[in-house]
């Protein structure tokens, strides 16, 4: 992202309209977070973006971008509101920045790759490099527990003297008392 002196985005790339909104209340709609915006200037784009998979699918996200028509509107909307508050939580609005990343990575890996047969070979090599380093751990992990100190890492050694004196974990040990059912020593 190319940028003037006084840190400014540069006005001829569109992406330098585009503001990064953050810390959104999932009970905020399209329609509420376009009011909110409104009155800083026309707006030319917005992407509320919504979990695709897994526990939270078709939720909100928390995060939107949005792209004004001119610099000086996104400009206004970053400066106006930056902390203001959305349903009890401030929001954090920064510049977009251009995708980077994991995702973007990755897009360049499978442009980088020419066919199919490169990419199962890739990831066969990485299946049977991991199985052989699950072996390896299995096969520490046995040989460390026949070396095994007499206090496991981690436990008080009265924890560990009370596990070895029971015979069977749920069963309350006999202990000398002085009730009426009272052993005698």
């Amino acid at each position: 992202m190319a940028a003037d002196i006084d840190g400014k985005p540069a006005k001829d790339d569109t992406t330098n309209r585009k503001l990064w909104i953050g810390n959104l209340d999932k009970r905020l709609s399209e329609y509420n977070i376009l009011k909110i915006l409104q009155p800083y200037g026309e707006i030319q784009n917005l992407e509320l973006l919504f979990h695709k998979s897994g526990v939270k699918e078709g939720e909100p996200r928390g995060y939107c971008f949005v792209e004004f028509k001119t610099l000086e509107q996104a400009e206004n909307a970053l400066r106006g509101l930056n902390g203001k508050l959305a349903l009890s939580k401030p929001l954090v609005v920064d510049w977009a920045k251009k995708k980077t990343g994991l995702t973007g990575l990755k897009e360049q890996e499978e442009k980088n790759v020419p066919s199919s047969t490169a990419s199962s070979k890739n990831s066969l090599k990485s299946c049977e490099s991991k199985i052989r380093a699950i072996e390896n751990k299995l096969k520490l992990m046995e040989s460390g527990h026949e070396n095994q100190q007499a206090t496991p890492q981690g436990k008080h050694p009265l924890l560990v003297q009370s596990e070895r004196t029971r015979t069977h974990p749920y069963k309350k040990q006999e202990r000398y008392s002085r009730g009426r059912n009272s052993r005698t020593r």
